[in-house]
């Protein structure tokens, strides 16, 4: 590690990004989430495109210590005050053996399933919060090899001219995992050189692959009627901000 920027820290930059006054944002995919912001002269969204990973069946159950799990951000309501086994789980689909994770998912989520809950005695809305995870499970599954195109519409930006601002962090833009290797050998030469050079081939590293690396565009647009929404191209689990301030 070695004092090397993470992407959640350029993410954490970008998100210091928003200045202003909050503006409601509304998305109409799943895993497509924003926040904007607004100023006399600009506005500023930051989207995120979340793809979850295989959505575990132990969200919802601690299978180690085989109690319920209390909290979890999968289901919108509490649950903890329902119990149920998951060792009935395993006895009705999968003769009581634990079988590895990716034949499990592949059993849960496929459509259709062979794993019906109905046919298990566990409360209502625990089999109800099973059945919402294995939807959402579904459609996330095809969203992780693919890059999602979002389309902005702007509304409330008076017509003329501004200065468009794209900053993106994904795989190959303000993150430092993607080049992992090169920078591991980089660090290692620099540390037989003695602390000095390492310090400061870390700060080289670290402006390399800063949040400000990620910018893909900065130019002067015109925004006029009739509008076209504004397109860009998403990876999973990427992060943009995309910034209007009024031309001077």
């Amino acid at each position: 590690e070695m004092g090397i920027i993470k992407p959640v820290y350029n993410a954490n930059s970008l998100l210091a990004e928003l200045e202003g006054t909050m503006t409601p944002v509304q998305s109409s995919d799943p895993f497509v989430h924003a926040i904007a912001a607004t100023g006399p002269e600009h506005a500023t969204l930051l989207i995120a495109n979340q793809i979850p990973l295989e959505y575990q069946i132990d969200v919802l159950y601690d299978y180690w210590e085989q109690t319920p799990i209390l909290e979890n951000h999968f289901a919108e309501e509490d649950l903890s005050e329902f119990t149920y086994d998951l060792k009935e789980f395993l006895d009705v689909f999968f003769n009581g053996v634990m079988p590895p994770w990716p034949e499990l998912f592949d059993a849960f989520l496929a459509d259709p399933s062979s794993i019906d809950l109905d046919e298990l005695s566990w409360p209502d809305e625990i089999k109800a919060a099973w059945s919402e995870m294995r939807r959402f499970g579904r459609l996330a599954r095809p969203k992780r090899l693919c890059n999602t195109e979002i389309r902005i519409s702007l509304d409330g930006l008076q017509d003329g001219r501004y200065r468009f601002e794209h900053y993106v962090l994904d795989s190959r833009h303000a993150n430092t995992y993607h080049d992992r290797e090169l920078l591991d050998q980089r660090l290692t030469t620099a540390q037989a050189a003695g602390r000095e050079a390492l310090l400061a081939e870390i700060l080289s590293i670290n402006q390399e692959y800063d949040a400000e690396s990620g910018k893909l565009d900065d130019a002067e647009v015109l925004l006029e009627q009739p509008r076209e929404p504004v397109v860009i191209d998403m990876e999973p689990n990427s992060v943009h901000v995309v910034r209007f301030t009024a031309w001077e």
